[in-house]
């Protein structure tokens, strides 16, 4: 009886594990997917985003047909030489656009940041091509590790 007890512990004990590290594998929509792979971003745009207050309603322009508009819910200057402003997507609020002012020993400035959703497939990231800037597509999957 005794070896029937313990087997039958283990057999739960395995079952209860197994399902417990199971991960549902729901495919993630690409929600840019009618969006260019590149666009170029006017460094204005991005400078003039760090000066938004906490609260307000923002709409950044990006491209004919493609406007970001969401609430500023962060805006922080954390050291002398970096500010991180947060938007959040007013038509879907899992989307936010981070934007991150570095200003450098040189006193130029850089910019850095992301347009992402942990439940789409894609994403936008800000790259500095030489002074001049734009929203590179990437895929969230390689950017992103599933937690475990």
């Amino acid at each position: 009886m005794k070896l029937f007890t313990k087997g039958m512990s283990i057999a739960m004990l395995s079952l209860i594990a197994t399902s417990s590290f199971a991960q549902s594998t729901q495919a993630k929509q690409k929600i840019f997917d009618a969006f260019p792979q590149t666009i170029n971003v006017a460094n204005t745009l991005l400078s003039n985003a760090t000066n938004y207050t906490k609260g307000s309603i923002v709409t950044l322009d990006l491209l004919a047909g493609f406007q970001f508009t969401g609430t500023v819910f962060y805006n922080e200057k954390k050291y002398d030489n970096l500010q991180t402003i947060m938007i959040r997507s007013t038509e879907n609020p899992k989307s936010v656009f981070e934007i991150s002012k570095i200003t450098k020993k040189d006193n130029s400035i850089a910019y850095v940041g992301r347009i992402m959703n942990n439940d789409a497939a894609d994403g936008y990231e800000i790259k500095n091509n030489n002074g001049s800037y734009s929203l590179q597509k990437f895929e969230t999957q390689k950017l992103l590790e599933e937690c475990k």
